[in-house]
């Protein structure tokens, strides 16, 4: 072929011919990244097709520069779902293809090397060994670094011996010269997930329904075909005992499989699990370094690896053979891209299954409505699991109505009584407790009792929060930040009004009331939210910590709800059950449904049972009751009647069209004559209606007013042609203007 057609990353949906120089022939292969003069610069694109001819005359085609031969081809099963994704979220197919690679396979990021260590003999014989150097005065670094080793399965790298020990390298270099360790040189993984030993498991009998569940799903696998299947299990129903089985399966008949979670939080627990059944699995999420990422692709790709564990990216993992995708807690919508390409990552898993003939599973406690109804009218296979393993009860809930409990003088109540009487039980019995709050922080709204002012971000229309620890206030939109007033910012008045609490605000309190001064007993209290995330390990420790049972209180946002299976936890309490409902948002109800009942499941999971505490000012919300009775079904059946009626998903689709500039009247008026089109285009078709335009929820953030139109259409069709006939409209928006598409929405903010 003489001739590449080229896409690039950019907001063009076109391929471009080049003209193949004879000594790259044969090294140009469709999916391989290339370099090509591009305008007036030399540009990266993606190879997506040869050709022997082209329109293009022979004096005016260029001639492509280099092919990246560090970047392997992507294949042609990726190379299918990035059209579709491009044809179906409105970007284009090079947009597409950039998402499917990581950054550091792009940029061909090498992985850091180190030092590892491990035993060179038998235990039985190192034992007595370590005896020995107890007795020499000089060799004490020597038995604790062999003792290390021990403990942590026989191997560790030099970096992790010199944090837990404080050593240098000269104890270990005497070890290895008495031929009692090997050191060897080799690339440093994600060593907190995948390092150190694990006690192997074989499965669990399951329960009936498990059983049911386990076996639909061998039989889809078995015959090759690209079933999804929705795993609706409540929680403690060993949804994951579910996935581990069919996983052994598929691997048994040399296939490979993706297991997809919602927060980086949760991948420590998942690699554990798996870690006990499988021996090749590869991590990858955003917390790892580019290179350790690369590094995990390679391996994929080369078909070292059975399992890939990883957040929402990883369903672009390059696996030859893949034959199952799991997406764990389904419902949650971290598994929305909220930037170029804007995929949902359970429709591009299903896709992505279609073309290589692969089963999806979806599971979920709490499923979302859309999930639910495709499962209800026969486009899922549905499969219920609802009972917990070995019979469990569900957790008792409680509601605590706190507009009828006593607060502080600053009339901020954080812990209602009946809450603060269940964790003292709790920690008598040497019990566990989580306490969920869905907002970070210290104080989050600083108002004025006198002019009503209230303490705002100068760049976004959002109240700042106050953060005590470094005792400033933070827009957690574009994170400016600023000291707290002391006086009125307007008025000049004094007292300036503190209301609201976040988790800072929540483990400072319940240190107060839980390790008092003048008492023996000392509470141990840790916190698990995003400030504190931010430190690589931090997160994973505090949960290592409530797991090895070394933390009594954990206090955390929304990363605590989800999938975590601690057995000593008896008590949950949700400090403020109904902050999801104030949003202007259509999903406000099911987002508060998901969380109580996400929540709740945390706890009762062992022997000792539980129990939930669920404090609101909104004791009667249909969603605050049914979670209370642990009842999706008649939660799903009232919230699609709204759905129905006002024709919202999963009934319809949705097209946003956010238009934000820095000028809030033009931004209007841009606004107002896209509309004005749209409104023209759909004429009197009652299948579809139009929102807006009006300002976002959140107006403004980053110094650019925010607008947005919403499109409800009974099909998806609709939304594409009329993308296509205002394509011009949508692509050459004025340069103080930025318009974004997004179809299928999860966020309307």
């Amino acid at each position: 072929m003489t001739y590449a057609q080229i896409v690039f990353p950019i907001p063009f949906d076109k391929t471009f011919d080049y003209r193949i120089p004879d000594n790259l022939k044969d090294k140009v292969k469709i999916g391989q990244a290339v370099v090509v003069p591009f305008g007036n610069s030399i540009q990266t694109g993606y190879c997506v097709a040869l050709a022997d001819k082209t329109d293009i005359p022979s004096d005016k085609i260029k001639f492509l520069s280099g092919v990246i031969e560090d970047i392997p081809p992507i294949s042609e099963p990726i190379l299918k779902l990035a059209r579709c994704i491009a044809d179906y979220y409105l970007c284009s197919w090079g947009e597409a293809l950039e998402a499917t690679l990581p950054a550091g396979v792009r940029k061909e990021s090498g992985v850091r090397q180190g030092i590892f260590v491990a035993l060179d003999m038998p235990q039985d014989k190192i034992i007595p060994e370590i005896d020995r150097l107890k007795r020499l005065p000089k060799a004490q670094k020597q038995a604790h670094i062999l003792n290390l080793l021990i403990s942590s399965g026989g191997e560790l790298s030099f970096q992790e011996i010199q944090k837990k020990l404080g050593i240098s390298i000269s104890p270990i270099n005497s070890l290895k010269r008495a031929k009692l360790v090997r050191l060897e040189k080799r690339d440093i993984l994600f060593d907190s997930y995948l390092s150190g030993s694990v006690t192997k498991e074989q499965p669990f009998p399951p329960t009936p329904a498990q059983a049911d569940a386990i076996s639909k799903i061998k039989d889809s696998l078995a015959k090759n075909k690209s079933d999804t299947f929705l795993l609706h299990g409540i929680t403690g129903s060993g949804k994951t005992e579910v996935y581990l089985q069919v996983i052994a399966e598929a691997i048994k008949n040399n296939k490979q499989a993706i297991v997809l979670v919602p927060e980086i939080s949760l991948t420590p627990q998942a690699v554990s699990r798996f870690r006990r059944r499988f021996d090749r699995i590869a991590v990858l999420h955003s917390y790892m370094t580019e290179g350790q990422r690369a590094k995990q692709w390679h391996n994929i790709r080369n078909g070292e690896i059975d399992v890939v564990i990883g957040a929402r990216s990883a369903i672009f993992a390059p696996t030859k053979n893949l034959g199952i995708i799991v997406i764990d807690e389904e419902h949650e919508t971290s598994f929305k891209q909220e930037s170029t390409p804007r995929y949902n990552t359970r429709d591009v898993a299903v896709k992505r299954a279609e073309i290589e003939r692969a089963t999806v599973i979806l599971g979920s406690a709490t499923p979302s409505l859309e999930a639910y109804y495709f499962a209800q009218t026969g486009s899922f296979c549905y499969l219920e699991i609802p009972e917990r393993i070995e019979n469990r009860p569900l957790p008792a809930v409680e509601i605590v109505d706190m507009t009828q409990q006593k607060g502080e003088k600053d009339n901020t109540l954080v812990i209602s009584k009946p809450l603060e009487l269940a964790i003292k039980e709790s920690l008598k019995e040497k019990e566990q407790v989580i306490l969920f709050l869905n907002r970070r922080g210290y104080i989050t709204l600083v108002t004025c009792p006198k002019c009503k002012h209230i303490v705002r971000c100068k760049h976004c229309r959002t109240a700042l929060t106050y953060h005590k620890k470094i005792n400033r206030m933070i827009c957690h939109h574009c994170n400016t930040e600023t000291d707290l007033p002391e006086i009125c910012p307007e008025c000049a008045y004094p007292n300036l009004k503190k209301l609201g609490s976040g988790t800072e605000r929540v483990e400072e309190y319940i240190n107060k009331i839980f390790n008092p001064k003048e008492t023996k007993s000392v509470s141990r209290i840790n916190r698990v939210d995003s400030d504190i995330m931010r430190l690589r390990q931090s997160g994973k420790e505090a949960l290592d910590a409530l797991w090895k049972g070394e933390t009594d209180i954990l206090v955390g946002t929304q990363m605590v709800a989800k999938g975590l299976d601690f057995p000593n936890v008896t008590l949950v309490g949700i400090i403020s059950a109904d902050t999801a409902l104030y949003l202007k948002d259509f999903r406000s109800a099911e987002r508060t449904f998901q969380l109580i009942t996400q929540v709740a499941g945390r706890t009762g999971r062992g022997a000792k049972g539980g129990r939930v505490i669920v404090q609101t000012v909104n004791p009667q919300h249909y969603s605050i009751i049914h979670a209370s009775r642990h009842d999706y079904r008649s939660f799903a059946a009232e919230e699609l009647k709204y759905r129905k009626a006002f024709l919202y998903p999963p009934y319809s689709h949705l097209l946003r069209i956010l238009m934000e500039g820095k000028d809030e009247a033009k931004t209007e008026v841009y606004g107002k004559q896209l509309a004005g089109k749209i409104k023209e285009f759909i004429g009197d078709d009652k299948d579809i209606e139009i929102l807006g335009p009006a300002p976002c929820p959140w107006e403004r953030i980053k110094n650019h007013y925010r607008w947005q139109i919403v499109i409800k259409s009974k099909t998806a069709d609709f939304i594409h042609k009329l993308y296509h006939v205002y394509r011009k409209d949508f692509n050459s928006t004025s340069k103080s203007i930025r318009l974004t598409l997004d179809i299928d929405p999860l966020n309307l903010l």
